[in-house]
């Protein structure tokens, strides 16, 4: 494999950048094919060759425009490093027009072309003004300049002053009429069907039932009155109150009320719930839905009442407190309460001719001692367990099993336990043994909702596990897992078990520490 002798690097606006070897007859046009060309944007005009010459790197430029119109190469060398600039600058040769024209944006410029031949092709609006247009020019020092332009003239004259000619990136600026008009607005608010906002100038001679009109005309619940708000000529920044008859302007019963409005007036029509409270009447207590309720004349104490989803089952129809609040002008307010009583249908049975006022509160009392089934829960080893109905509210524990048919014989009452729900309480230390023997016990708990009390099975099964002598003399399928279950017997101590079924303490067991373990358990 022969040593590569010409091997050149080319960059920038090309298709692939990269380094090539070339043959010795092979130049610039053929590193440019086997590149795939220039990119779109390549500046042509100036190209630059890096090049090792006599120790040193030379810049070399290069016209490659020129070398492909004159159907020529330029020779490369080892080492070379092409490098092809892309275009230093956007576009230039345009011209823009802007404001009130049709088509605005930019054109190209075209050869001894003028502000006439731009709006041309922009065309101008109906609402140009044609008289004061501006052009904006950039100058070479980047500052800018401005013509100003009468199109009039060019219109009427093409070798008019005013028709300049153009150069790359002027700007002309078409203003419309309406820059150069006061324009304000007129609002109508408040009480009308559709309170509206329109442009407004003085030449409209628009009045009062005009603007009225355009909202859709008086809402049901409009006042009489309203004010127009007016800017202070003289100041703009102050407004101007103005009480105006809406009604009368409306109807068109007087002239004067018929205001004439100026840009920016703003009319608000009051409504007559502005000048009107809202009262409610409140229910508390043993009712479905207490709750607020608007106040009306109308309002009776059963429609209230019904509307707060009638009495509870606990609730006392006889002991229903209706509170007052006394207002006196210029006085502090008093509370005053009355006691009625209403039936199912909740009409009143007793009270007299009663009748709600604003500010009222109803309050339902509860019936004394009404309270809902207090349940506990009987585990195990009872004759009858099952959910239990508390009869009172101090029943206790001992009761409870007396209901529940006592224990059965199987129970085992010292492993018996209760778990209390109520607080969040949980587990609470019980001894049923003593409570069985002695009503007087502290034990002898009284019960609350919710109670769980469990009565487990008495074991018929001791197991023995340690070091005793067992291993040597029953089968290992005995005391597989180190433990020996027997049969249980009556009152009979742990060194009873011992002794009898597993041949005593091993000779590494302490029997002291047995007598320990009973003790603690104990």
């Amino acid at each position: 494999m022969p040593v590569a002798r010409k091997i050149v690097s080319i960059d920038g606006a090309i298709q692939r950048r990269f380094k090539y070897e070339l043959l010795e007859n092979e130049n610039l046009k053929e590193l440019i094919d086997y590149a795939g060309g220039l990119t779109a944007n390549a500046y042509r005009a100036n190209i630059q060759v890096k090049r090792l010459v006599e120790d040193e790197q030379r810049l070399i430029d290069v016209n490659l425009k020129a070398l492909y119109d004159e159907n020529k190469n330029f020779s490369l060398a080892n080492a070379d490093e092409i490098v092809i600039r892309g275009i230093p600058k956007p576009y230039q040769n345009f011209v823009e027009v802007e404001g009130a024209v049709e088509l605005s944006g930019k054109y190209e410029l075209t050869a001894d072309m003028r502000v006439s031949d731009l709006l041309d092709k922009a065309v101008l609006d109906k609402e140009a003004r044609t008289d004061i247009m501006f052009l904006r020019r950039v100058k070479p020092d980047r500052n800018v300049e401005y013509f100003r332009i009468n199109f009039d003239s060019v219109r009427l004259n093409l070798a008019s002053a005013s028709n300049i000619l153009l150069q790359p990136e002027d700007v002309l600026q078409v203003n419309a009429l309406s820059k150069f008009a006061d324009k304000g607005i007129v609002q109508v608010q408040g009480a009308v069907r559709a309170p509206v906002e329109f442009p407004f100038d003085l030449e409209d001679n628009l009045r009062l039932q005009d603007a009225l009109l355009l909202a859709g005309g008086l809402g049901k619940d409009a006042s009489n009155f309203g004010y127009l708000f007016r800017k202070n000529p003289e100041n703009p920044q102050d407004i101007i109150y103005e009480r105006i008859n809406v009604r009368e302007a409306a109807d068109g019963t007087n002239e004067v009320s018929n205001i004439l409005l100026q840009p920016d007036d703003r009319v608000l029509v009051l409504s007559n719930t502005t000048f009107s409270d809202q009262f409610t009447v409140a229910v508390q207590g043993e009712v479905r839905t207490p709750g607020d309720f608007q106040f009306d004349e109308s309002l009776t104490l059963r429609d209230v009442l019904t509307l707060a989803g009638g009495l509870k089952l606990e609730a006392a129809s006889n002991q229903i407190e209706v509170f007052r609040l006394v207002i006196q002008n210029n006085q502090p307010t008093q509370t005053i309460v009355a006691q009625v009583e209403v039936d199912k249908e909740l009409n009143l049975v007793s009270g007299g001719d009663f009748q709600l006022a604003p500010f009222d509160l109803v309050v339902v009392r509860r019936v004394p001692d009404f309270e809902p089934f207090q349940v506990i829960n009987l585990e195990g080893e009872v004759k009858f367990p099952g959910s239990y109905p508390l009869m009172d509210n101090n029943e206790r524990l001992l009761s409870l099993i007396t209901r529940a048919g006592g224990l059965t014989d199987e129970a085992f009452p010292d492993g018996a336990t209760l778990f209390r729900n109520l607080d969040n309480i949980g587990y609470v230390v019980m001894d049923l043994e003593k409570v069985m023997n002695d009503p007087n016990s502290r034990y002898n708990f009284i019960l609350k909702a919710g109670d769980i009390i469990s009565i487990p099975k008495q074991e018929d099964l001791v197991a023995i596990r340690g070091a005793i002598k067992a291993s040597e003399l029953y089968p290992d399928k005995y005391i597989a897992d180190g433990t020996i279950n027997v049969a249980y017997h009556s009152r009979k101590r742990a060194m009873f078990y011992v002794n009898e079924y597993a041949a005593g303490v091993s000779e590494n067991g302490k029997e002291t520490s047995l007598l320990s373990s009973i003790q603690t358990a104990e």
